[in-house]
């Protein structure tokens, strides 16, 4: 009998392009689906396989579309994430044979290692890079601890991750370093050469959270000297607070910063490559905090593979793609004056930011390529959990 996968996600933003490599093992024999939320947009298009769905708890549900973020669910402790969990999860997952969830803290990782008494594989893809990084309040505590230590194996998807987990214990042979694969056919340059601008053209693409440190570039534009355009890509809770900061500048006089400033809201598949591909740089300026620090930036690797070269903050796993001076350029994260500076070099330069930019291709090609990386997912599963 063929193996079968169960690629399972509670939450209702569901990264298409992260599931690329869980998608293509039906290559290598598997039969491949995803397990999801009711809620959750994806479409099987984007997820690349079939999909199952089940519902969330209807009282953490109602609450979820009432209080943004479900912050009202994260404050009473058992129920923090309650509204993440999948209803019906054992009658779901009862003919599959291997449950890949998805980090620690995700409730649907905690029900993925309950159905190992019943003979099924857990293999938890991991992101987050903080060890020990949840509430030490008992309920998910235990949770968290219960997928440290009962998942078969885990997948750490950058050099963080997979530090993250050693120290906390996890030993190297339940443990395998990948990467995510990128569709190269459809993240690429442009075929006809930019054609020269006035202006340096930048460009952000993600969520608008404060954690993103979109503010940082407004404020660094305000003391730019060069002519710089900003386009903005996403949608979030700082949208409203982004855009009054612009207004805020132009009341106040300032034209370059108003005038400089464009939100286009969220854009994906074919539109989203060719917005890229008319762009100079993108620009990536996450801030760290003491729970959070970048995972990876997927949008970041994206960009990269269009010949986007990034300039980034030294944030998390962003380091490990970007290397200043070769595919981009990194400055210190929440610094507006350095970004500006930093900013300034770049629109100075035209042919080192095309020389970077094919550098950021490269990498993309060598590290991140979707053929590849499944094929090391394949063996992975294959050789440490359970034949096709």
């Amino acid at each position: 009998m063929t193996t079968r996968i169960a690629v399972v996600r509670g939450v209702e933003q569901i990264n298409g392009g992260e599931l690329g490599i869980y998608s293509r093992l039906r290559k290598f024999g598997y039969d491949v689906e995803l397990l999801c939320n009711t809620r959750s947009r994806i479409t099987e298009a984007e997820a690349g396989m079939r999909i199952r769905r089940r519902s969330t708890p209807f009282v953490a549900s109602r609450i979820t579309q009432t209080v943004p973020g479900g912050f009202l669910v994260g404050l009473v402790s058992p129920y923090r994430y309650y509204h993440q969990y999948l209803t019906g999860f054992s009658k779901a997952v009862r003919d599959d044979d291997v449950l890949c969830p998805v980090d620690l803290g995700h409730p649907t990782s905690y029900q993925s290692i309950q159905e190992r008494k019943l003979g099924k594989k857990v293999v938890v893809q991991c992101w987050e890079n903080i060890p020990f990084n949840w509430p030490h309040d008992r309920p998910l505590h235990e949770h968290f601890e219960a997928v440290l230590d009962g998942a078969d194996h885990f997948l750490a998807f950058t050099q963080d991750a997979e530090r993250a987990l050693s120290t906390m214990g996890v030993r190297s042979e339940r443990l395998s370093r990948l990467n995510i694969g990128l569709d190269l056919d459809h993240w690429k340059p442009g075929t006809d050469p930019k054609p020269p601008g006035e202006k340096l053209r930048v460009l952000f693409v993600g969520r608008l959270h404060w954690s993103k440190g979109v503010h940082t570039v407004i404020e660094a534009i305000d003391q730019v000297r060069t002519p710089v355009e900003l386009t903005i890509v996403g949608a979030g809770p700082e949208e409203t607070r982004l855009r009054w900061l612009v207004e805020q500048r132009r009341r106040r006089g300032n034209a370059t910063a108003a005038t400089a400033v464009r939100f286009v809201g969220p854009k994906f598949g074919d539109e989203l490559v060719r917005l890229r591909q008319t762009m100079d740089v993108q620009v990536v300026p996450s801030i760290p905090t003491p729970q959070w620090r970048e995972q990876l930036n997927q949008s970041m690797l994206e960009g990269m593979a269009c010949g986007l070269p990034p300039v980034a903050s030294q944030s998390g796993a962003i380091t490990e793609a970007v290397t200043d001076g070769e595919n981009g350029w990194l400055v210190p994260a929440d610094r507006s004056v350095d970004l500006a500076a930093t900013l300034e070099r770049v629109a100075s330069d035209p042919d080192e930011r095309l020389r970077r930019g094919r550098a950021a291709r490269g990498r993309i090609e060598r590290d991140y390529e979707l053929v590849r990386q499944s094929q090391a997912l394949a063996d992975v599963m294959r050789t440490k959990i359970r034949p096709p």
